[in-house]
């Protein structure tokens, strides 16, 4: 696995991280939240096609 593949793997570990801590302070998690997580997830794999 590579570096680039690494990075997005942390970026999406961190976004679940982030939703899975609201969800868990019980607040709650819409589905706009998830989709901005994806978003950024899809952002992140786009600038690693890139390269």
């Amino acid at each position: 696995m590579g570096k680039n593949e690494l990075l997005i793997l942390k970026i999406v570990a961190e976004l679940l991280n982030i939703l899975a801590g609201r969800a868990a302070k019980g607040e709650e998690v819409t589905d706009e939240d998830i989709l901005k997580a994806k978003a950024k997830k899809d952002e992140a794999v786009a600038k690693w096609n890139e390269t």
